[in-house]
């Protein structure tokens, strides 16, 4: 019996570890295909970093990254909100790189746009106590109080581009990635090496724990002090761990996708 318990613990631990680990594929994968370059080559998909100088979007955005929005209430002054969907709006305009070549960027919906999650954070609170109060009626309703919140890159915006880069009358940047093309608020590969390895510690970590609790469950005599505390820090390991990968996961959603979520609390 305390073998099939290891077997089960063990087979639990491996499975979340291999959960992680496909993220972890997947990012680096990503990481890897954003080559980054010091200027524009024909036919070469990498990175640069540029700065907006015109967006044909509205308000003269360049492109836009869009969560939509539920909220609801019961009438007690808070609202909580869950994410409906997630949009990445490429409006088109121009961008400067840093040796002054400017790249016109054509709209496209093969396009994904890493907002500052910051900046959205900032976009996405309330304007004052009045606008919850408003709310609140609608986040009552079955449907919920829906909301759009949007982060736009701008003129005069330090921006990271990446596709493949083309050249006939002039240098444009064309989608080359798995996912399309890549426009980002923040550094993309500084970003995913951070997530990378955040991963990569979650895993050894997990692994590491898990080799502990079984050497003390299993330490000689069984069931003795030490081998009874080794299985109840199994059975605490077990339950613990699979909501710490599921954080893990939702944490390392690219930008253009991270949850957004939060909720609001009205002020006396």
């Amino acid at each position: 019996m305390a073998a099939l318990a290891l077997a089960v613990f063990w087979i639990h631990v491996l499975l979340i570890a291999a959960a992680a680990g496909q993220d972890l594929i997947e990012l680096a994968r990503l990481r890897r295909s954003l080559r980054p370059l010091t200027s524009p080559r024909e036919a070469w998909v990498g990175l640069l970093r540029a700065t907006v100088v015109r967006g044909d979007g509205p308000a003269g955005a360049l492109a836009s990254n869009v969560v939509e929005q539920v909220g609801r209430g019961k009438g007690d002054g808070k609202l909580y909100f869950s994410d409906a969907a997630h949009r990445s709006e490429l409006h088109g305009g121009e961008i400067e790189l840093a040796d002054g070549v400017r790249v016109e960027l054509v709209a496209t919906d093969a396009a994904g746009v890493w907002p500052d999650l910051a900046a959205r954070a900032a976009a996405a609170a309330p304007s004052s106590s009045a606008q919850i109060t408003e709310a609140e009626p609608q986040a009552r309703r079955a449907k919920g109080y829906p909301r759009r919140v949007e982060v736009e890159l701008v003129e005069g915006q330090p921006v990271w581009i990446a596709g493949r880069w083309t050249h006939a009358d002039r240098w444009q940047v064309e989608p080359g990635l798995a996912g399309g093309l890549l426009i980002s608020a923040i550094d993309p590969r500084r970003w995913l090496a951070r997530k990378c390895w955040i991963i990569v510690s979650f895993i050894v970590g997990e692994i590491v724990i898990a080799a502990a609790c079984t050497l003390a469950a299993t330490w000689p005599p069984l069931f003795d002090w030490v081998s009874m505390l080794g299985a109840g820090a199994a059975l605490g390991f077990f339950l613990a761990v699979q909501p710490v990968g599921v954080s893990l996961n939702e944490s390392v959603r690219t930008p253009d996708r991270a949850y957004l979520r939060g909720s609001w609390t009205r002020t006396p």
